[in-house]
């Protein structure tokens, strides 16, 4: 089932070194470093599952063969293994929840500091793993250690833990606090095996929050997760930590056992609607539900207003934002809404897309993916392929633009406006505002919304505004939404399907909120308040007289 890489394209050294075997259509610098391929429990790696079974192995997206060693795979987490990491991380959580502020800040420093000792090592296996060329993930790592650093900064001054004091004369003393939800499981995002993964955001708002994290694996970057999953169990060590920390390997089944398991208390998930919804189906099936913070599909629509059309430079700008990272984001662009005469932007539309060269997706089924639903799309009534990008041999990924009419949009709604993973979008011609809010008004939830005009048009078109802001997270005015910034500002999600619950964002200091819960002390004397609630310094004196 499983090829050996041939001479042509790789190199095989060493049998027992996974770090061994080159892509040289990536040609990346050699990494000599042995991957064991077993589940993190703690301090401790084990590998109790079937060799020949559950297994999982780290696949080369432009040839999808093994990339390494077929007697050297990434062992899936048995039951009894992920009920031991549960067990492990649960106890552990007991101690960690009365560390301070300041102790789990150095934590979160620790493991960005012991990830950026190995930055290189690990960008070399991600680009084998994903095809991704290594400026695209020097970038990622860079804002992997970013958001590390930036929650490490945030949580000392303890203003997340919303510490509030409300007394009146002859009432009870009410003081009221977060605490942490308890265990919280990641799940790993395919397209970004950095900022989305073993330690991405979730891990690192959750772990700010003083949740132990289990982390299941993505298949498609096994290699990848290993190396951060053993430097962030480094940094937990060297800080004096207990064992807060698990990472398995392992594909949907072992997704369904992490969520069903009694000891978690919340989830963290980036992907696709369907997987979204399958952890939130197994959630409501378990005796005592818990939150999923998923965050889902999106269709990013731009709407592009009359004056903006005249722009020389917007065909350029709009594929950039389409076809950027071959269009595996999740803000990704996937309707381009015109608004008058567009004839000048379609003409330079087409050149340019026919200019653009094919790419490698994550996965083979990735591929496959996009290429069936282009393929659906295209044949919906109205629907035709503008212009394709340029064609080759291989198993790569040619860009596409679509076009259809607004009517013909409102007429295959259900399938048209459903997300489009990969570099392809479908520009909606509108002849005038009222059908570009017709647009607007049938959209599902989604993470972002951009309308590009002058200050005049904008001020015109409040309607459209207003419509946009009930679906979206994130607003964009003459921009465009790929490029997530973390701070404090920034809302990652949105309504449904575009995440679970709009209340929440998966990006930025905010982020913190989805794995703490509030807790009321009354007449509770100061020996048994929390340690923060007496040193935080963020207190809110709630008092009538206040």
């Amino acid at each position: 089932r499983f090829q050996m890489l041939s001479s042509r394209s790789f190199a095989i050294v060493n049998r027992s070194n996974r770090h061994s075997v080159i892509n040289s259509q990536f040609n990346p610098r050699v990494v000599r470093r042995d991957l064991h391929g077993k589940n993190f429990i703690g301090f401790e790696t084990s590998a109790e599952g079937d060799k020949n079974k559950d297994v999982v192995f780290a696949i080369n997206p432009v040839t999808g063969n093994v990339l390494d060693d077929p007697e050297l795979p990434f062992f899936a987490a048995t039951s009894s293994e992920i009920d031991r990491a549960m067990k492990t991380i649960h106890e552990a959580g007991k101690e960690f929840k009365k560390k301070s502020p300041e102790e789990v800040s150095n934590l979160l420093k620790g493991i960005a500091s012991e990830i950026e000792k190995d930055s290189q090592q690990i960008i070399q296996r991600a680009m084998l793993e994903t095809a991704y060329p290594e400026p695209r993930l020097t970038g990622e790592m860079a804002r992997t250690l970013l958001q590390l650093r930036y929650m490490a900064d945030r949580i000392q001054d303890g203003t997340h833990l919303h510490a509030t004091i409300a007394k009146s004369e002859g009432k009870p003393d009410i003081r009221s606090m977060m605490v942490p939800l308890g265990p919280v499981a990641v799940f790993g995002a395919s397209n970004f095996p950095l900022a989305f993964s073993v330690a991405g955001g979730d891990t690192a708002s959750a772990l700010a929050a003083k949740c132990p994290v289990i982390v299941k694996c993505h298949e498609s970057h096994p290699g990848t997760s290993e190396m951060v999953a053993e430097c962030v169990t480094r940094a937990v060590k060297d800080a004096g930590m207990p064992p807060v920390f698990a990472a398995v390997h392992g594909k949907h089944k072992i997704g369904q056992e992490l969520v069903m398991h009694p000891l978690l208390q919340a989830v963290g998930f980036t992907g696709s609607l369907r997987g979204g919804k399958a952890l939130m189906e197994a959630s409501s099936k378990r005796e005592v539900p818990i939150p999923v913070h998923a965050e889902m599909g999106s269709v990013n629509p731009v709407f592009l207003l009359p004056s903006s059309l005249e722009r020389q430079d917007l065909g350029q700008l709009v594929l950039n934002s389409v076809t950027g990272s071959l269009g595996q984001m999740c803000t990704k662009p996937g309707l381009i809404v015109t608004v008058g005469e567009a004839n000048n932007l379609m003409t330079n539309i087409r050149g340019l897309v026919s200019e653009i060269s094919p790419g490698t997706m994550l996965t083979p089924a990735m591929r496959d993916s996009f290429e069936e639903r282009v393929k659906k799309v295209s044949g919906l009534s109205g629907v035709q392929i503008f212009e394709r990008g340029k064609s080759t041999s291989g198993q790569v990924t040619r860009a596409v633009a679509m076009t259809v009419s607004a009517a013909d949009f409102l007429g295959n709604l259900g399938t048209i406006d459903e997300e489009m993973f990969g570099p392809g979008t479908v520009f909606v011609k509108c002849e005038n505002i009222q059908e570009a809010l017709k647009v607007a008004a049938s959209l599902k939830g989604q993470l972002t919304g951009s309308i590009h005009g002058s200050e005049e048009e904008l001020s015109q078109n409040s309607d459209l505004i207003a419509s946009l802001s009930d679906k979206v997270g994130r607003l964009i005015i003459n921009g465009f939404p790929t490029g997530v910034e973390v701070n404090s500002g920034m809302t990652h999600g949105g309504p449904f399907p575009a995440s679970s619950d709009s209340r929440y964002t998966s990006v930025g200091f905010p982020s913190i909120r989805r794995w703490l819960r509030p807790v009321t002390y009354q007449n509770a004397p100061m020996g048994i308040l929390p340690l923060d609630s007496i040193s935080c310094c963020g207190i809110v004196d709630a008092s009538p007289d206040s």
